[in-house]
């Protein structure tokens, strides 16, 4: 069993971790009655967004975590898409500054801005 309590530094190093990972995919793409989102699970393991954001951030600095933190990511901004999390609150999760060395994340929270902008015309 994967303890995700005492191994949450390193959970995506964990081999079950990728088990785990892979099965939710599998019943989402056989459609097996199911939606799944690790975002979900994982925030309430980690008790928050900003913890998950935190340590997704830090996975994607290590070359053997990138791909799949990267890809953990974006399901964590379609959680926040599906919750409409306010703009101002994803700046706060991704502790976005003003300054240019986060240009690229302020691109990103743009982006979701403009979703988000999309999304509520369309509802």
């Amino acid at each position: 069993m994967m303890n995700l309590d005492v191994t949450l530094d390193k959970v995506f190093e964990n081999p079950l971790f990728g088990i785990w990972y892979n099965y939710g995919r599998y019943v989402t793409e056989m459609n097996l009655g199911k939606t799944w989102n690790p975002a979900v699970a994982l925030t309430r393991v980690y008790g928050s967004d900003r913890k998950l954001a935190d340590v997704l951030m830090a996975a994607e600095k290590v070359p053997s975590t990138k791909a799949m933190a990267a890809e953990l990511q974006n399901w964590q901004v379609t959680l926040w898409l599906y919750r409409m999390l306010e703009p101002r609150r994803v700046y706060s999760l991704l502790r976005v500054d003003e300054g240019a060395s986060r240009n690229l994340f302020r691109e990103y929270v743009e982006a979701y801005e403009e979703v988000v902008r999309i999304l509520s015309r369309n509802t």
